[in-house]
C-alpha cells in the first residue's frame, strides 16, 4: 500500500468515524425555540492585555509545533545513526506530537 492509498482511507476513515460525531455534537448543543443561550464566561485577562496574552498564546503554540516538527524530522537520521534502523523511528514517532495514539 503507497503512502498515497495510507492517506485516502485515513481521510475515508476520519470522515466515517468524526463526520457523524461532529454532527451529533452540535446538534445536541443548539438552542431552539425558547431556551435560552449558555451563560457567558468571562475570562481572567483583562481587556487591555487580552491582545498581549493572544500573541503570547499563538507564539507559544507555533514554538511547540516548531520544535515537535523538528524533533520528528531529525529523529529517522538520528537513530539510523544509532543503528536502530526505520522500525525504531516509526515506533517512536508514534509516541510524539498531537496525533499521538501512545503519548
Amino acid at each position: 500500500m503507497s503512502w498515497q492509498n495510507v492517506h485516502q482511507l485515513y481521510a475515508g476513515l476520519s470522515l466515517i468515524v468524526c463526520l457523524p460525531v461532529h454532527a451529533w455534537l452540535a446538534r445536541r448543543h443548539c438552542t431552539f425555540g425558547g431556551q435560552s443561550a449558555p451563560p457567558r464566561v468571562e475570562g481572567i485577562l483583562l481587556l487591555e492585555p487580552r491582545g498581549l496574552g493572544f500573541a503570547l498564546m499563538i507564539t507559544a503554540f507555533s514554538l511547540l509545533s516548531l520544535s515537535s516538527s523538528a524533533v520528528l524530522a531529525h529523529m529517522v537520521p538520528l537513530q539510523s545513526g544509532l543503528g536502530l534502523g526505520t522500525s525504531a523511528a516509526l515506533i517512536s514517532s508514534l509516541s510524539v506530537g498531537h496525533r499521538s495514539p501512545v503519548g
